[in-house]
C-alpha cells in the first residue's frame, strides 16, 4: 500500500511505505575562502569606484534622455525646471516697504 502523507515525519505502519516525489534542480553549494582583516584602503577604493560608476551612469542616461531618445524635448523639459531671475533680489531687499510695494504694484 502506497501512502502519501502531508506530514513527512509521521511514522508509517509495517505494511506502508513512503514515496518522496521531488521535482526541480538540486544545487549543492560550498562556500570556500579565507577570512582576513578589514582593510580601509580597499573599502575606500570600492566606495569611490562605485560612486564614480553611478555618476557615469547618471550622465549617460541624462545625455540619452536629452538628445537621443524620441521624446527628448519632453524629457529635457521635465529634467530642468527653469526659475525666474533673482539677480535683483539684493537690491529689492534694501528697499523700504513702501518703495517695494510701489515697485510690485508697478509691475
Amino acid at each position: 500500500q502506497l501512502v502519501f502523507l502531508s506530514v513527512p515525519d509521521q511514522p508509517l505502519e509495517d505494511h506502508q511505505r513512503r514515496k518522496n516525489d521531488f521535482h526541480g534542480i538540486l544545487f549543492i553549494l560550498q562556500a570556500t575562502g579565507k577570512l582576513t582583516q578589514f582593510n580601509f584602503t580597499s573599502m575606500l577604493v570600492q566606495l569611490t569606484t562605485s560612486l564614480a560608476l553611478v555618476a557615469v551612469a547618471t550622465t549617460i542616461v541624462n545625455i540619452l534622455a536629452s538628445y537621443v531618445l524620441t521624446y527628448s524635448p519632453f524629457y529635457r523639459k521635465a529634467m530642468f525646471h527653469f526659475t525666474d531671475d533673482f539677480s535683483d533680489l539684493r537690491a529689492a531687499n534694501e528697499l523700504s516697504d513702501q518703495a517695494l510695494d510701489a515697485e510690485l504694484t508697478r509691475r
